[in-house]
């Protein structure tokens, strides 16, 4: 007791199997979820011959007040499962796809050994997120994503100070600027900067922050907005504010 967390970018390190799947210390998988994700990786290459995969499957959200929620996975049962462009921007943007929808976190993926290294892993200057770092570079290079619709893990959702609003806020606007030339080729840089200082507001002081900057939005692209509203409202179960509320100023 009391060591820190051994994240990703360290576990790979250690990893020296052919495929690599990821455990949290407070999650709880199924004796099953190995051979089924393996099987779906395996059945999934043989039916299309793509090589660069990751697996991810839908999980059970369980919250601090004892609500739960099913949170789908991306691709779930799909074949061909969503990839390349289609990924990239439900991951950079929010616009999901026919087949691109759904959620994809470290504790429910299996991939190859191969798939890590074709893209050089995690990223080890993000202090969070870097699981969405590595599906956004994994995407860009074609990668598919084929899911699992069975919640194989159950998700503990546990407020901490690493996931305090001034933290999220402060890392996602680094995401931002790490793909910052992927989104001004899409002509939505400037946009998501502003959408992301709009989110961070209501987490922090609900509608009497983030009204000017959603005013501002509405004023200067009222396209991109009602685009970006229309394609957050199937996840607003996922901004549970109270997630951030505990350690909000720390």
């Amino acid at each position: 007791g009391g060591d820190a967390p051994v994240l990703p970018l360290e576990a790979l390190g250690y990893a020296t199997g052919t495929f690599i799947a990821f455990f949290d210390d407070d999650d709880v998988s199924v004796p099953q979820r190995l051979e089924r994700q393996h099987r779906r990786i395996t059945t999934y290459e043989q039916a299309t011959g793509i090589t660069l995969a990751a697996c991810y499957t839908a999980t059970r959200l369980a919250f601090p007040d004892g609500h739960t929620a099913y949170s789908p996975a991306l691709g779930m049962d799909r074949t061909p499962a969503p990839s390349g462009q289609d990924v990239a921007r439900l991951i950079l943007i929010g616009r999901p796809a026919d087949a691109a929808r759904g959620l994809a976190p470290t504790s429910s993926l299996m991939a190859r050994r191969t798939t890590f290294d074709a893209v050089d892993g995690f990223d080890a200057a993000l202090r969070r997120h870097e699981d969405t770092d590595f599906n956004l570079r994994l995407a860009l290079r074609g990668g598919h994503f084929p899911g699992i619709a069975e919640p194989l893990v159950t998700q503990t959702v546990t407020p901490t100070a690493e996931k305090s609003a001034a933290v999220e806020r402060e890392i996602a606007l680094a995401f931002i600027e790490k793909h910052r030339d992927v989104l001004a080729s899409w002509n939505w840089y400037a946009f998501s900067r502003q959408w992301c200082e709009m989110k961070f507001a209501w987490f922090e002081g609900g509608w009497a922050r983030a009204l000017p900057h959603a005013a501002r939005m509405f004023l200067t692209a009222p396209v991109k907005t009602a685009r970006k509203v229309a394609w957050a409202l199937p996840n607003r179960r996922h901004y549970r504010r109270y997630q951030y509320s505990t350690h909000s100023k720390a």
